[in-house]
């Protein structure tokens, strides 16, 4: 019999954070660019993707240091992020050469983004000026994303690894002294769950060391780690981020 948790976590998983995966599509000649976008309670993250999705080797000249631009809308349309402000780029050119069914991607954060809880746009532009010689208009995608609202139990999660070994810090306030983990992949329970003592009354910092077997990772999904408390046989607060992305 299958276990209910991970179906009731996978329900859970949409509240605490919300990843959005651009809609790949060629924006022209063949040239797909898309923008994934993570947030959390305190940080907002991009991943821009450039792929050369032709049978021919492309080149994209930029007028500047700055390759991209990323901005965030509110409701009203109002703007509340954008990455260029503040920053200065050096103004020379600047090539990119991307060889057939090849990618190239950037990431970029926004650490204690003070954001409501509510649904915003993120932009995203490519700012190249000529492909393969030709003078074109700058590459853009949208795309929703959802803040969530903050937990009152953990915050300020932080996770480094690749391949099926991470390593998971953050702050955490369990009620009871406790609190539980597991990872899931959508389909898979990868890692059942695993109880963490920790004192309760105030922030304390915490670290998980998570090893997964390679032949165990999904092949094209997304590796989560819940985090939660449990009320008897209640699972609350919970909280769920990205490990890892698999194409």
């Amino acid at each position: 019999m299958r276990n209910p948790l991970i179906f009731i976590l996978i329900l859970l998983v949409i509240f605490p954070i919300t990843a959005v995966h651009g809609e790949e599509k060629p924006n022209t000649e063949g040239v797909i660019f898309y923008i994934d976008a993570v947030a959390t309670p305190e940080k907002m993250t991009f991943e821009l993707v450039l792929r050369n999705d032709t049978k021919t080797p492309i080149n994209l000249e930029f007028a500047s240091a700055q390759l991209y631009e990323i901005m965030l809308f509110n409701k009203a349309n109002e703007q509340v992020y954008q990455f260029s402000k503040g920053k200065s780029f050096a103004q020379v050119l600047k090539t990119i050469d991307l060889q057939p069914n090849k990618e190239i991607s950037w990431q970029e954060s926004w650490k204690d983004h003070g954001l409501s809880e509510g649904d915003y746009q993120v932009t995203a532009e490519l700012k190249a000026i000529s492909l393969n010689k030709k003078a074109t208009e700058p590459l853009s995608t949208s795309r929703m994303v959802h803040v969530p609202a903050k937990n009152p139990v953990f915050k300020n999660i932080e996770v480094s690894g690749e391949r099926g070994l991470y390593r998971v810090e953050g702050q955490a306030k369990p009620k009871n002294g406790s609190f539980y983990y597991t990872v899931e992949d959508g389909h898979h329970q990868q890692i059942q769950e695993t109880k963490k003592e920790i004192p309760g009354d105030e922030w304390s910092s915490f670290v998980l060391e998570l090893e997964i077997a390679e032949n165990q990772l999904p092949q094209n999904g997304t590796l989560v780690l819940n985090l939660y408390e449990r009320d008897n046989e209640t699972i609350v607060h919970n909280y769920s981020i990205v490990l890892e992305k698999f194409y």
